[in-house]
């Protein structure tokens, strides 16, 4: 069976509609429930950290507006000073952690230490709140 033109384009509409429908009704409950962002448990990333991301962000755009290997070796070396300044801030609370747990097990807490073993095992989980569209386009919360 062989779907014309006409009806292909029709199908398509037809998808965008729905998808506009489901969308707003995403906006309405967003407004009537209210939206509550995940609180930030990365303890470690402070000013520091984000002051580095900042200018390793605004760099990278630099970069992006006027290639020229200049920028991207600039940007480069952001990149890198900005990973050095986070991984040893992660390095530090993750220690801190381990030395916590171990005193919560010397001290026979062991609820607390569970607890923190299982911060530690849990490791990054992403997440998104993106989905595919027609043509291959990509929806967010954002548009």
């Amino acid at each position: 069976m062989k779907i014309s033109k006409e009806q292909e384009g029709e199908e398509l509409t037809h998808a965008d509609e729905e998808w506009k429908q489901i969308k707003a009704v995403t906006v309405e409950t967003e407004h009537a429930v209210g939206y509550h962002p995940k609180p930030d448990n990365r303890i470690w990333f402070d000013d520091d950290c984000k002051t580095a991301v900042e200018e390793k962000n605004v760099s990278c755009q630099k970069w992006i507006n006027t290639l020229t290997s200049c920028r991207r070796l600039e940007y480069e070396r952001l990149k890198k000073i900005t990973h050095k300044i986070c991984k040893n801030k992660k390095g530090i609370e993750t220690n801190n952690c381990i030395k916590k747990t171990e005193e919560n097990i010397k001290e026979e807490h062991f609820r607390n230490s569970y607890i923190e073993v299982g911060s530690l095992e849990g490791g990054f989980k992403p997440h998104t709140n993106l989905c595919k569209g027609t043509n291959d386009e990509t929806i967010s919360n954002e548009d």
